[in-house]
């Protein structure tokens, strides 16, 4: 996570070298101060994404994991500066020291400016010199790990040995298991089917803690499957394994118990392994339980012959769906293990929580129940941890009431016992991502419990802070929807609504791993959550000092709030100034009086938001950074001519709002490339589709270079210089009234006709029509 902060702030930096040059031509020093943090930097981030792909740090390591803070609020420092200078170029005072005729006031502030952006250079370059002393002093170099063993789990940077949580699923009662009839016959299915067929594959794909392990453990114990398939082998391969130990194994449970010398090398049991396999002739089923990366997979494949005609299977059970798909790529047996459904779900609650009462719910318990029970979320894993914990306290409402209170806060705590497989579990598939991922995953902290969080709208959102680089191959939309994949992938995420082309709508995180995320953040200062319960806590409680922690912003980046504004408690805490992103969730009345201090804001998302003031959408104006701005199905009526001061906006968003006409200033935003407004929706009268939309310049068109989506809109005027747009790749177009204008706008669309690749249009000349 640190080393992705470093690389947030490397190339801040980075991008402001220019501008330093040409704002600082007469001072050497700040420039070479600048250049060497640069460097830096680069150096620090090379190191630790070095030290994340090994995993050479620990969390037992304390002056490893102080220095490590200290490097992650070095890089915030770092970009908090850059984003500070960027945003002093924006304001109208900022002039050249050498024009002509200064004008002495703003040459007092660029002055005054200048000095302090010195200043600032000089103790950042003190600290980054600091930072890397003391990592010298105390030797806090790459630590090298031991070759790992069958026995050594690594849960993200920890290592060491420990209970594999997983173990729990080989001694799971017949009586718990819930809703594993279906999954288990069409597995059963697809492994006795075929006797004459080749060698194949069956993966079962799922997120952590959806029993694949379990399900498939009794598939492998079941008597029926033991006659039909004699030589059985099942391997635990996990997130760190050792192909020598496995292949040992595997070796033994075909052969009976074997002495290997040391000096066997792993090409030599892979052989050994491959002529053993060849040689059977029977059916065998082989295990491989727990299967990370296609890397892993591979691994095995030299040792596993496809000559083997009598029916032999190989289950595979992972987490990736690409991992699944790749091993099962030739016969296409995967299966996707869902959570429980609620009535499974209730049932196997009641198993757990109330073994002396004969799994039923006491009826004073159950509305009580059934909200604990909404928090798993239909994960087995989370039922059966939660029940157990709550079958070990005393039948009393009030020790239920406060589990489920802090439910969120016991299951993420190390002080917890009772939920530590549950965490552990969990955390492997957080700790699995690579380092460049897990802020796209933290960052799905910011939405709140079961919201349906749409594709588009996060893609844009991650590009628009910054997290999203491109490649010579790819653009950053590019990029952004291959990290989204990988994350739905990886069932980091899960899809909600599909669209028609099988592409994801809109998505949400498992509440469970939603818990994991927003308290990963809030170690790393990375998410700042507040609920209206926190701020009526902070009420109850203000005539205790100190304020409550959940109230504090300390130095979060992203500030989520879901309640109508922001809570006094927090108002003039001197931390908002570091905030680059502000989400409101709420359907009420909001005011952004108190947000003028966020001058680094990067992303406004109001969307829902009762806002109307016409003095809220002039705060907005004066956000110079901001790149993202959803105003969606808010009450605003008109957008104001200081709309040209956001220069760097890229995403404007007004779709259902009341906003008819565009103003012309919307010509000077030179870096737009997506602006929505309007829509479509059902006509009540009857089966058509009703546009709204909103009237849009016809001239200055050209100015907007960066536009790629527009729509939906309408023109006074044929807007000739529409042809001229050569991003445009999507248009949406409303009341072409008469066939001239429409055969003139046709004219028009013909320059963009390689390009265009969607096109939505309303014309009163043809009744209607859309396409």
């Amino acid at each position: 996570m640190e080393a992705a902060a470093l690389s947030l702030a490397g190339n801040a930096v980075g991008i402001l070298m220019p501008k330093l040059q040409e704002s600082f031509s007469s001072i050497w020093k700040v420039r070479a101060n600048a250049r060497f943090i640069k460097d830096e930097l680069e150096s620090m981030n090379a190191f630790l994404v070095r030290n994340a792909a090994m995993g050479q740090y620990t969390d037992d390591d304390l002056e490893f994991n102080v220095w490590m803070s200290q490097v992650r609020d070095l890089a915030y420092d770092l970009e908090d500066w850059a984003e500070e200078f960027t945003w002093l170029l924006c304001q109208p005072h900022w002039h050249g020291i050498n024009s002509c005729f200064p004008d002495v006031v703003r040459f007092t502030k660029d002055l005054v400016a200048r000095v302090k952006i010195a200043n600032n250079v000089h103790e950042l370059k003190g600290r980054v010199l600091e930072v890397g002393e003391r990592s010298k002093r105390y030797g806090l170099r790459g630590r090298t790990t031991q070759e790992p063993t069958s026995s050594l789990i690594i849960i993200g940077p920890v290592a060491r040995m420990q209970h594999d949580p997983r173990l729990g699923a080989h001694l799971t009662d017949d009586s718990m298991l819930v809703g594993i009839d279906g999954p288990r016959n069409t597995i059963m299915n697809w492994l006795m089917e075929g006797d004459g067929f080749m060698l194949r594959v069956i993966s079962v794909v799922g997120m952590g803690g959806l029993g694949k392990t379990t399900l498939v453990k009794k598939l492998y114990e079941n008597q029926q499957v033991m006659k039909h398939f004699p030589r059985r082998v099942w391997i635990t391969v996990s997130q760190t394994f050792a192909l020598k130990v496995l292949f040992r194994d595997m070796i033994s449970q075909l052969l009976g118990s074997q002495v290997f010398s040391a000096e066997t090398t792993e090409g030599q049991l892979v052989q050994q392994l491959r002529d053993e396999l060849m040689k059977l002739n029977t059916r065998y089923m082989i295990v491989l339980d727990d299967v990370w990366s296609l890397h892993a997979w591979k691994s095995f494949l030299p040792a596993l012959p496809d000559n083997n005609r009598l029916g032999s299977r190989i289950i595979v059970t992972t987490r990736n769906l690409d991992v699944a798909s790749f091993c099962s790529q030739e016969s296409g047996h995967i299966y996707h293990l869902k959570p429980l459904s609620p009535e499974n779900s209730w049932l196997l609650f009641c198993k757990k929580a109330f073994p002396r009462h004969y799994s039923i719910c006491p009826p004073t318990f159950t509305n009580l129940s059934k909200e604990i029970l909404a928090k798993c979320d239909g994960l087995p894993l989370a039922i059966v941890t939660i029940g157990g914990v709550l079958a070990s306290k005393p039948l009393l409402e009030s020790e239920w009431q406060k589990l489920h209170d802090h439910l969120g806060t016991s299951m993420m705590s190390q002080s917890h016992q009772g939920f530590d497989a549950m965490r552990q579990i969990l955390s492997f598939s957080y700790y699995d991502l690579p380092y460049y991922l897990k802020p796209f995953f933290l960052y799905l902290a910011i939405f709140p419990e079961d919201y349906q969080i749409r594709r588009k709208r996060l893609l844009r959102r991650w590009i628009a802070e910054g997290l999203v680089n491109a490649t010579r191959d790819m653009s950053t939309q590019e990029v952004a929807e291959w990290y989204f994949k990988e994350l739905m992938a990886r069932s980091m995420i899960l899809s909600s609504i599909i669209n028609g082309d099988t592409t994801v709508h809109s998505c949400h995180v498992h509440d469970l791993m939603l818990e994991f995320a927003l308290n990963m953040s809030d170690k790393e200062n990375l998410v700042s959550i507040i609920t209206r319960q926190q701020q009526q806590q902070q009420q109850q409680h203000q005539q205790q000092p100190p304020p409550q922690q959940p109230q504090d912003v300390r130095k979060a980046r992203h500030l989520s709030l879901h309640q109508h504004s922001l809570p006094s408690s927090i108002r003039k805490n001197k931390n908002l100034d570091c905030i680059r992103s502000l989400t409101v969730f709420s359907h009420g009345r909001v005011s952004l009086k108190n947000t003028r201090r966020m001058k680094l804001l990067r992303v406004l998302d109001l969307e829902g938001c009762d806002l109307t003031e016409d003095e809220d959408l002039e705060i907005i104006c004066q956000f110079t950074l901001l790149r993202y701005l959803n105003l969606r199905n808010t009450s605003i009526r008109s957008l104001p001519k200081a709309l040209a001061k956001l220069q760097n906006l890229e995403t404007l968003d007004l779709r259902w709002t009341q906003v008819t006409e565009i103003p012309p200033q919307i010509t000077k935003l030179h870096k737009l490339e997506y602006l929505f407004v309007g829509g479509f929706e059902q006509d009540p009268s009857g089966p058509a589709l009703t546009c709204h939309g909103a009237e849009f310049p016809a001239e200055g068109l050209t100015a907007l270079k960066a536009l790629k989506t527009l729509g939906m809109v309408s023109f006074k005027t044929n807007p000739r210089e529409l042809g001229e747009m050569t991003q445009l790749t999507k248009l949406g177009v409303k009341d072409i009234t008469t066939p001239e204008n429409a055969k003139a706008f046709v004219e028009t669309l013909d320059k963009l006709s390689d390009q265009l690749r969607t096109l939505k249009r309303t014309c009163k000349c043809c009744r209607g029509c859309h396409a």
